[in-house]
């Protein structure tokens, strides 16, 4: 395991126990200022701050439950957010890499079989105009990003799976729904002024608080005059704002943390390896009409079937394996390596290697 990659997997540990310890470190320094002002808490010195901090770090929690099981406010969070990332919108580099290849594959060869066959290629040719458009976006057009959904709206209006026996519309989000997602809106604006804001604020309060320590003679008690305030800001707060930003500069452009940060995030997620709702809504239902359609072709033809048996078999078991059962991450792990490399083998295999 690289360096970079060991200190990313700490970093990720801290990261992920922070939220839980910063809570009970807050609630408990709180309980050490407030319990006096409590009567029932007030004589019991260390016993009462402690019960105080944890009489809150419960309340807190309380609110973590309403949030997540009452209002389901992380529906609309995700939604908020997932409005505001611009590759849900336009194709990202995956995708080229991926998908493009994989469409294009089998566009080509239905339109050449059914160009052969003397079918109707209309529906063929109508998603492949939409696709090239598709692909052309970029994500820092804004108008390829507010009209991406209008576009996918209207051509599956047009291109209806089956035939509607009555319009469908859009329906009216409630009210409560509207009043959720404005307030996730808002909390989603705040924490972008307070990213974009937050370090000149750490190093303005930072000199403010030391100026006095460095200057305790001129200081009256924490306050110190407008000079020496100014002085501050221009010797230690803008100092440290550059140095800030160049540290980040460094951490991004030469040590690259970033790149072995998001493998450590990679390897922690669960859905890396064992199928996600939208991969068992919409990918798997896809790929099982697909090679079930080419595998009775395949028969009917009397063509050899055994690779699309093998596909068959593996994506039976890939797609029954479950996020709730942690021992079916390491069975997805063995699942793909017991399955090799599925090109080169068929690649060998005609190619007489």
């Amino acid at each position: 395991m690289s360096l970079s990659k060991w200190i990313m997997k700490q970093y990720w540990r801290v990261g992920t126990i922070r939220a839980l310890l910063g809570l009970a470190l807050g609630t408990l320094v709180l309980g050490k200022l407030y319990y006096e002002y409590i009567p029932v808490l007030a004589n019991l010195g260390f016993i009462g701050a402690v019960s105080f901090g944890s009489f809150l770090f419960l309340i807190f929690l309380g609110v973590g439950w309403l949030y997540d099981e009452k209002a389901k406010l992380w529906n609309e969070s995700v939604v908020i957010q997932t409005d505001r990332f611009p590759f849900a919108f336009v194709p990202e580099w995956r995708i080229f890499a991926s998908d493009y290849p994989t469409l294009y594959s089998l566009l080509h060869t239905l339109r050449e079989s059914s160009t052969k066959l003397g079918l109707d290629t209309t529906r063929l040719d109508d998603v492949a105009m939409y696709l090239i458009h598709f692909f052309k976006k970029q994500p820092a057009n804004r108008k390829d990003l507010f009209s991406s959904e209008g576009e996918a709206e209207r051509f599956l209006a047009e291109h209806p799976f089956v035939e509607r026996l009555t319009d469908e519309r859009k329906k009216e989000l409630s009210f409560g729904t509207r009043m959720k997602r404005s307030f996730q809106i808002w909390l989603l604006r705040l924490n972008y002024i307070q990213s974009l804001t937050g370090l000149g604020q750490d190093v303005l309060v930072f000199a403010a608080f030391y100026v006095s320590v460095i200057f305790p003679a001129v200081a009256e008690g924490t306050l110190v005059p407008t000079e020496y305030l100014l002085q501050g800001i221009l010797f230690l707060s803008i100092p440290i704002f550059l140095v800030m930003v160049a540290a980040g500069w460094f951490y991004d452009r030469r040590l690259k943390l970033w790149s072995p940060q998001m493998a450590v995030d990679f390897e922690r997620n669960p859905y890396s390896y064992v199928p996600d709702p939208r991969t068992r809504a919409l990918t798997f239902p896809m790929f099982f009409t697909l090679i079930s359609t080419a595998r009775r072709i395949f028969l009917q033809e009397g063509i050899e079937t055994e690779d699309l048996d093998r596909i068959i078999a593996y994506q039976n078991e890939f797609f029954a394996l479950l996020v709730s059962r942690t021992e079916d991450l390491e069975v997805s792990r063995k699942l793909r390596s017991e399955l090799g490399n599925v090109f080169k083998a068929q690649y060998s295999q005609r190619s007489g290697k």
